[in-house]
């Protein structure tokens, strides 16, 4: 198996939008720069207000960013995977990663549910990992390794067959 990189690193972006997302549109008196401006009673009101918003447009903006790159490593591992894999690697992926950042950087608490779907989830993106798909039209290579559906064409009969089992090139060099 080979590790899908893109997704890994695509998922990570999304982690990294999320928390920076968060901390620009959190509002609450326990928020992460409402904890920043407790610890520097030395300035000024207004500076302190000034150096908040500052912080929060800084956050919008690496968030934004994140998820630009995000989806640019995302359209990346769907080029190099099938659009399923991909999709379903990033989702799961993304929803992991996001839930244990949310847990380091701002102390919340995951139940035991949660941790059970996230290991439901990680369970499901290894056997996908490993699936070899023998079903006709498919490569038999794993979704990861860039096999998997891309190869599936819409076409009946015979030629259907031929173009599933990969002679239909075969065939038509053979009629030329």
């Amino acid at each position: 198996m080979r590790l899908p990189l893109k997704s890994v690193k695509s998922s990570l972006c999304g982690a990294a939008a999320s928390c920076l997302l968060k901390m620009a549109f959190d509002w609450s008196d326990d928020s992460l720069l409402a904890d920043l401006s407790r610890r520097l009673p030395l300035l000024s009101d207004a500076l302190l207000a000034s150096l908040v918003w500052h912080l929060r447009a800084v956050c919008l903006a690496l968030g934004l960013l994140s998820n630009a790159v995000m989806l640019k490593l995302y359209v990346d591992a769907m080029k190099e995977m099938t659009v399923t894999s991909a999709t379903t690697l990033n989702f799961a992926l993304s929803f992991v990663l996001s839930g244990c950042a949310g847990s380091v950087v701002f102390g919340e608490r995951l139940p035991l549910p949660w941790w059970g779907g996230a290991g439901l989830m990680l369970t499901g993106v290894v056997l996908l990992c490993h699936s070899k798909w023998a079903t006709r039209g498919r490569s038999k290579t794993s979704m990861c390794e860039g096999g998997g559906d891309r190869t599936l064409r819409s076409v009946g009969g015979e030629e259907g067959r031929q173009v599933a089992d990969g002679t239909a090139g075969r065939e038509l060099r053979r009629r030329q």
